[in-house]
C-alpha cells in the first residue's frame, strides 16, 4: 500500500489474554494501539509534526523511527499505564463519531473537518450538539 504503520502491544496483557480459552476456533484477541495514535493521546499540545503522509518508505521509517525514539520511548519500555484512558478515550470518540455520521449531512462544517483532520472537529462537535440540544430539536437524519 505504500504507507509504514507501527503499531503496539502491551506483552502483559498479550500474555493475559493468551492464557484464556479461545472463542470459536480462534485465540482471544489483544488490542494494538497505533502509534500515531497514542503518540497524539500522549501529546495532544505536540509542537513536533511527525505526521509524515505519503512521503517514499525511508523517509516514513526515519519519522516513526524519530517519534518512537523522542516520544514514545517509555511505551517501547513497557509502560502501558496510559492504556485505559487511552481505551476509554477512543471510546468515547467512536460516540461523537457515530452521533455525528447517523444525524448530521454530509455537508455539515464539524462533519467537513473532521474529515480533514481538523484537530478542532471534538470542541466545534460539543458546540454545535450544546446548541442543537438548547434548541430542543430532534437530531436529523
Amino acid at each position: 500500500m505504500g504507507l509504514v504503520l507501527f503499531d503496539l502491544t502491551d506483552p502483559v496483557e498479550k500474555a493475559q489474554r493468551g492464557s484464556m480459552p479461545g472463542i470459536g476456533d480462534g485465540p482471544v484477541g489483544y488490542p494494538s494501539y497505533s502509534t500515531f495514535s497514542v503518540w497524539r493521546f500522549l501529546y495532544p499540545n505536540d509542537k513536533v509534526n511527525y505526521s509524515y503522509g505519503w512521503v517514499a518508505l525511508d523517509q516514513q521509517v526515519s519519522v516513526l523511527k524519530k517519534l518512537l525514539l523522542e516520544r514514545l520511548s517509555n511505551v517501547l519500555g513497557g509502560d502501558f499505564s496510559w492504556a485505559e484512558d487511552f481505551k476509554v478515550n477512543n471510546a468515547r470518540l467512536s460516540k461523537k463519531v457515530e452521533y455525528m455520521m447517523t444525524h448530521w449531512a454530509m455537508d455539515n462544517p464539524v462533519r467537513e473537518r473532521f474529515r480533514k483532520g481538523n484537530p478542532e472537529w471534538e470542541k466545534d462537535f460539543d458546540e454545535y450538539k450544546a446548541y442543537l440540544d438548547s434548541l430542543g430539536h430532534p437530531p436529523r437524519s
